[in-house]
């Protein structure tokens, strides 16, 4: 099956779990730390699905304001308002985009400590190099894209469902389908 575009870890119940898409979009290998392993299809596997909805829901609490913060409590206040609002009726992530917000590192540093990281982080190839890692909070993703000098060249937050950078479109999933009947057919 080869190695795809996207790989990553979760952990969900006390379980690790190491996913990898293989060179047909939409078509993943899972291994946990359990010994469980299977393939799954779908846009990506179902037990980060499952680790994303396990998070604490928004509204969470905001911080009081330290020396050198300049819009890190309106951000939060924007990130939260959006969290608690966002239901999965097909609509678009909202996306905030730090490359081009004036934020300090105070900014920075207050963001972090506030939203944290949860245990679960996609990495990916397709849309040049990214990284999509959830935060501690329900639908509040942080994605980065670096450029092949591993500088980044674009910082957001994205509040919704899962980033499209890790998910493979349905009509990869199409394409994949009608390859692995050819594979299929050539071997069987």
């Amino acid at each position: 099956l080869g190695e795809g575009e996207v790989s990553g870890s979760v952990a969900l119940d006390g379980v690790r779990y190491r996913l990898a898409e293989s060179v047909l979009p939409g078509l993943w290998r899972v291994a946990g730390s359990d010994d469980s392993e299977w393939l799954e299809i779908g846009p990506v596997p179902a037990i980060v699905s499952e680790a994303a909805e396990s998070l604490q829901p928004a509204p969470f609490q905001l911080p009081d304001a330290g020396p050198g913060v300049m819009n890190g409590l309106a951000v939060l206040a924007e990130i939260n308002e959006h969290a608690m609002q966002w239901a999965d009726t097909g609509q678009r992530n909202r996306v905030l985009n730090f490359t081009l917000l004036p934020m300090s590192p105070e900014d920075q540093q207050l963001l972090i400590a506030t939203l944290g990281r949860a245990d679960l982080a996609l990495d990916s190839g397709g849309f040049g190099k990214c990284r999509v890692m959830a935060t501690t909070g329900r639908h509040v993703w942080a994605v980065q894209f670096v450029n092949a000098m591993g500088n980044t060249i674009l910082d957001t937050i994205e509040i919704g469902r899962i980033p499209d950078a890790a998910l493979a479109a349905t009509e990869d999933i199409e394409d994949s389908a009608r390859r692995l009947d050819g594979i299929l057919d050539t071997y069987l």
